[in-house]
Protein backbone atom coordinates (compact mmCIF):
# COMPACT_ATOMS: atom_id res chain seq x y z
CA UNK A 1 0.00 0.00 0.00
CA UNK A 2 2.59 2.52 0.78
CA UNK A 3 4.43 1.52 -2.03
CA UNK A 4 1.89 2.32 -4.23
CA UNK A 5 1.21 5.75 -2.27
CA UNK A 6 4.77 6.58 -2.92
CA UNK A 7 4.63 5.45 -6.76
CA UNK A 8 1.93 7.30 -7.23
CA UNK A 9 2.77 10.55 -5.33
CA UNK A 10 5.92 10.63 -7.91
CA UNK A 11 4.02 10.13 -11.34
CA UNK A 12 3.38 13.19 -11.51
CA UNK A 13 -0.64 13.64 -10.10
CA UNK A 14 -1.62 17.12 -9.48
CA UNK A 15 -0.97 18.33 -5.27
CA UNK A 16 -4.75 17.56 -4.45
CA UNK A 17 -4.11 13.66 -5.38
CA UNK A 18 -0.71 13.06 -3.76
CA UNK A 19 -1.99 14.78 -0.25
CA UNK A 20 -5.25 12.67 -1.00
CA UNK A 21 -2.54 9.70 -1.49
CA UNK A 22 -0.60 10.95 2.08
CA UNK A 23 -3.39 10.71 3.65
CA UNK A 24 -4.94 7.44 2.94
CA UNK A 25 -1.15 5.85 3.53
CA UNK A 26 -1.34 7.45 6.96
CA UNK A 27 -4.53 6.04 7.93
CA UNK A 28 -3.69 2.84 6.78
CA UNK A 29 -0.19 3.32 8.80
CA UNK A 30 -1.50 4.06 11.49
CA UNK A 31 -4.30 1.29 11.51
CA UNK A 32 -1.74 -1.26 11.70
CA UNK A 33 0.69 0.66 14.14
CA UNK A 34 3.02 2.05 12.24
CA UNK A 35 2.96 5.37 13.86
CA UNK A 36 6.12 6.93 12.68
CA UNK A 37 4.90 6.21 9.07
CA UNK A 38 1.35 7.77 9.71
CA UNK A 39 2.88 10.67 11.03
CA UNK A 40 5.26 11.02 7.97
CA UNK A 41 2.93 10.63 5.40
CA UNK A 42 0.04 12.72 7.39
CA UNK A 43 3.20 15.28 7.61
CA UNK A 44 3.69 14.82 3.64
CA UNK A 45 0.05 15.69 2.91
CA UNK A 46 -0.34 18.75 5.04
CA UNK A 47 3.35 19.92 3.61
CA UNK A 48 1.66 19.45 0.31
CA UNK A 49 -1.57 21.39 0.79
CA UNK A 50 0.67 24.12 2.21
CA UNK A 51 2.21 24.95 -1.72
CA UNK A 52 -1.65 25.30 -2.54
CA UNK A 53 -2.88 28.62 -3.25
CA UNK A 54 -6.15 27.35 -1.65
CA UNK A 55 -6.25 25.40 1.31
CA UNK A 56 -8.42 22.44 1.10
CA UNK A 57 -10.16 19.95 3.70
CA UNK A 58 -7.60 17.50 3.05
CA UNK A 59 -5.18 19.93 4.79
CA UNK A 60 -7.94 19.49 7.95
CA UNK A 61 -7.44 15.87 7.46
CA UNK A 62 -3.98 15.31 7.49
CA UNK A 63 -3.92 17.89 10.68
CA UNK A 64 -6.77 15.69 12.52
CA UNK A 65 -4.52 12.09 11.38
CA UNK A 66 -0.75 13.48 12.74
CA UNK A 67 -2.43 14.68 15.43
CA UNK A 68 -4.03 11.63 17.15
CA UNK A 69 -0.67 9.92 16.08
CA UNK A 70 1.10 12.10 18.30
CA UNK A 71 -1.52 11.64 20.83
CA UNK A 72 -0.63 7.66 20.46
CA UNK A 73 2.79 8.35 20.92
CA UNK A 74 2.45 10.66 24.23
CA UNK A 75 4.02 13.34 22.20
CA UNK A 76 1.31 15.61 23.64
CA UNK A 77 3.23 19.06 22.63
CA UNK A 78 3.52 17.96 19.07
CA UNK A 79 -0.41 17.50 19.04
CA UNK A 80 -0.83 20.38 20.78
CA UNK A 81 0.80 22.48 18.14
CA UNK A 82 -1.08 20.42 15.45
CA UNK A 83 -4.43 20.80 17.03
CA UNK A 84 -3.89 24.98 17.42
CA UNK A 85 -3.12 25.16 13.78
CA UNK A 86 -6.08 23.21 12.56
CA UNK A 87 -8.23 25.44 14.79
CA UNK A 88 -6.38 28.34 13.25
CA UNK A 89 -7.15 27.57 9.87
CA UNK A 90 -10.79 26.25 11.03
CA UNK A 91 -11.98 29.26 12.06
CA UNK A 92 -11.33 31.20 8.98
CA UNK A 93 -11.67 28.59 6.27
CA UNK A 94 -13.99 25.42 7.77
CA UNK A 95 -16.41 26.69 9.97
CA UNK A 96 -17.87 22.95 10.37
CA UNK A 97 -14.88 21.33 11.87
CA UNK A 98 -14.42 24.60 14.23
CA UNK A 99 -15.87 22.44 17.13
CA UNK A 100 -14.22 19.26 16.69
CA UNK A 101 -11.09 20.78 16.81
CA UNK A 102 -11.91 22.18 20.04
CA UNK A 103 -12.98 19.27 21.72
CA UNK A 104 -9.59 17.46 20.17
CA UNK A 105 -7.54 20.73 21.66
CA UNK A 106 -9.39 20.19 25.66
CA UNK A 107 -8.44 16.31 24.91
CA UNK A 108 -4.75 17.51 24.49
CA UNK A 109 -4.94 20.07 26.82
CA UNK A 110 -6.43 17.71 29.55
CA UNK A 111 -3.82 14.84 28.51
CA UNK A 112 -1.19 17.03 28.92
CA UNK A 113 -2.07 18.05 32.63
CA UNK A 114 -3.15 14.53 33.88
CA UNK A 115 0.33 13.86 32.65
CA UNK A 116 2.34 16.47 34.36
CA UNK A 117 -0.17 15.56 37.17
CA UNK A 118 1.71 12.00 37.42
CA UNK A 119 5.34 13.30 36.99
CA UNK A 120 4.92 14.91 40.58
CA UNK A 121 2.51 12.86 42.11
CA UNK A 122 5.74 10.42 41.40
CA UNK A 123 8.16 13.38 42.70
CA UNK A 124 5.95 13.57 46.07
CA UNK A 125 5.09 16.73 45.40
CA UNK A 126 1.28 17.84 46.30
CA UNK A 127 -0.65 18.91 43.62
CA UNK A 128 -4.10 19.33 43.74
CA UNK A 129 -6.27 17.01 41.73
CA UNK A 130 -8.44 20.05 41.14
CA UNK A 131 -6.25 21.54 39.08
CA UNK A 132 -6.40 18.75 36.81
CA UNK A 133 -10.05 19.19 36.15
CA UNK A 134 -9.77 22.70 36.22
CA UNK A 135 -7.08 22.32 33.30
CA UNK A 136 -9.45 19.30 31.36
CA UNK A 137 -12.74 21.56 31.61
CA UNK A 138 -11.24 24.92 30.23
Amino acid sequence: MLDLVESESQAGNPPHKRAEYYTTAGLFSAEVGELEKAAEMFWKAYRVELKREEYHPRMADALSGLTQVRMKQSKLRNARVCIRRLLQLAKHRWPERVLDAEVALRMVRCRIAFQAWKENMKKGKAVSENFTTVICLS
